[in-house]
């Protein structure tokens, strides 16, 4: 009854998948939403099921935010249909979970930790597509209850900037984005889950029974309780004194501990970091990347990457090649000018301009 109410709200038809994100909308503090337009839109375009992409949740700051987000989505969201709607929207007082067919989350953001919201849409009994992020890849498993995203970010060598330069900032939002902006998520591969989940009606029936049967036997309380105790033991065992104290390394890179540097203290929560044996290939087309650049959210901390008509230099270089290995860019660039490429490397294979390839 709520799925048949709530879709009636929406005014969704019949034979359209219906992609939701739940959640925070801010591109410095939650999920950059351009893979996710990306994705939906050549998932849009790869099949012949119609899908409506909704984001559900607020936008903090709001007035920033809702500007950023829609017209970045007007611009990307040609044949997907894409729309926001608040969570205190009076129509549902119980969410939009139950007229979704396919929950995502492509989070990339180091202020991202467990994640409830991939529980939730378990419970619900969707199917997901999430990031391989921290804590959300210990929410599904690949290919049973959704698929998990591939991320990559650039090596820990690359962050140390963004610790130093943004603890004068004295602005966490900032410290957030400067590294997400260069943290990349598979586009492709999004794609093509959404593309196999709406295709195929069987196989997101049997996920369904899945994501309700793990959200069961994992997140209930009557299992979560007795883990949070064996915690508490081992953390107990933790707190006995030490015979000796490790010593500090050398040449160690001091940094206040509200500011570390992101791609050191978090380099677990992508799946990879980017590395000198990876081939960067160009994807986009020139009038492609203006658009890209023409949203300020997407360049959002420019001096952390190269000068603009550097970085266009850069991607035609690349493009010319056909492919581009990560050693040969860095080859005769001093170890001070490297960071600043790496950010930029990241940067293009975030907002789809590159995709990655194996050596």
């Amino acid at each position: 009854d709520k799925r048949k109410a709530q879709r009636l709200a929406l005014n969704v038809a019949d034979d359209e998948i219906v992609i939701l994100f739940v959640g925070r909308l801010s591109f410095a503090t939650k999920a950059h939403p351009l893979p996710l337009l990306l994705a939906a839109e050549q998932a849009a375009k790869a099949t012949r099921k119609k899908l409506r992409l909704v984001l559900y949740g607020y936008f903090k700051p709001q007035a920033e935010m809702e500007k950023s987000f829609e017209a970045l989505a007007k611009d990307i969201a040609k044949t997907v249909r894409c729309e926001f709607i608040m969570n205190n929207d009076p129509r549902f007082p119980d969410g939009l979970w139950a007229a979704a067919d396919i929950f995502t989350s492509l989070v990339e953001n180091v202020q991202e930790s467990f994640g409830l919201t991939p529980i939730e849409a378990m419970a619900c009994g969707l199917p997901s597509v999430i990031t391989d992020w921290d804590g959300y890849r210990d929410a599904i498993r690949h290919g049973e209850e959704g698929f998990v995203i591939p991320t990559s970010a650039p090596p820990a060598s690359a962050g140390q900037d963004i610790a130093n330069y943004y603890f004068n900032q004295n602005n966490y939002g900032t410290y957030l984005v400067s590294a997400s902006q260069s943290t990349a998520i598979d586009i492709q591969a999004t794609a093509n889950a959404f593309v196999t989940l709406a295709e195929n009606d069987s196989l997101r029936a049997a996920m369904t029974i899945k994501a309700r049967q793990r959200a069961q036997a994992i997140y209930d309380w009557r299992h979560i309780i007795p883990r949070y105790e064996a915690l508490w033991k081992e953390l107990a065992a933790a707190r006995q004194p030490r015979t000796s104290i490790p010593a500090v390394p050398v040449n160690w890179p001091a940094t206040h501990p509200a500011y570390p540097n992101p791609w050191e203290v978090f380099s677990k929560f992508p799946s990879t970091t980017l590395g000198l044996q990876d081939n960067l290939k160009v994807m986009m087309t020139n009038e492609e990347i203006m658009l890209i650049l023409k949203h300020d959210m997407n360049l959002f901390i420019p001096e952390l990457l190269l000068p603009s008509d550097t970085l266009r230099a850069l991607i035609e270089t690349i493009r010319r090649g056909g492919t581009a290995s990560i050693h040969d860019i860095m080859s005769g660039i001093t170890s001070t000018d490297q960071p600043r490429i790496w950010r930029s490397l990241g940067w293009m294979l975030k907002h789809g301009i590159c995709v990655r390839e194996a050596a």
